[in-house]
């Protein structure tokens, strides 16, 4: 649901854009324009241009990207052993005072009762803090490799003479796009090419 409002909040934006720049473009052709009734494309169009790149076909093919999304599976998984660390000593500790059952006292028995919920507690908290800083460190990263994107293409689109640059995907609204504006290739290219320059420079 929250897929399709973004989408549809994207959609609607754009089509803000587009007939705020015709509204106005349409003003200024009338009065830059002889009464011959002729018009130019570059008059009716005021210079407006749209680009657009597959986002599916860059977050495959972009190599930080997928470094990133690697270094974060192997966190991923060191988490979980973590979390099983936690609770494999809550369940050995459990068990080594199931085996002391026939011999324990009624004071010893709440004595090891607290002691095992002191521990659950004490685990769940942790596996609280661990869990939210591999959360912190996901948005962290993937917000850089998203900010790595942005900061090239205000220069392409700068270049390149863009007013506006979309991601899209199979499941957006847009019906058509013409294929002439698709720069899913430059970018993956130049960003791949940005990248590999910086590992090299790093000593990587």
């Amino acid at each position: 649901m929250n897929k399709f409002l973004v989408s549809s909040n994207v959609v609607l934006i754009i089509a803000v854009i587009i007939l705020f720049v015709l509204h106005f473009n349409k003003h200024a052709s009338t009065s830059a324009i002889p009464e011959t009734g002729v018009k130019s494309n570059s008059v009716i169009n005021g210079g407006f241009k749209m680009g657009y790149f597959e986002t599916d076909s860059l977050d495959n093919n972009y190599k930080y990207e997928q470094d990133v999304k690697n270094e974060l599976i192997t966190a991923d998984k060191n988490l979980e052993k973590q979390l099983n660390q936690l609770q494999q000593e809550l369940r050995d500790r459990y068990i080594e005072i199931q085996k002391k059952g026939p011999n324990m006292s009624q004071a010893e028995q709440v004595q090891y009762s607290n002691e095992l919920d002191q521990m659950q507690k004490a685990n769940q908290e942790k596996a609280q803090r661990l869990q939210q800083s591999m959360s912190i460190e996901h948005d962290t990263k993937m917000r850089q490799v998203k900010q790595s994107i942005q900061n090239y293409l205000k220069s392409y689109a700068h270049e390149n003479g863009y007013n506006y640059i979309v991601g899209t995907n199979e499941d957006d609204f847009f019906y058509y796009k013409d294929s002439a504006q698709d720069i899913t290739s430059q970018l993956v290219q130049k960003l791949n090419q940005i990248y590999t320059d910086s590992l090299k420079n790093a000593g990587k």
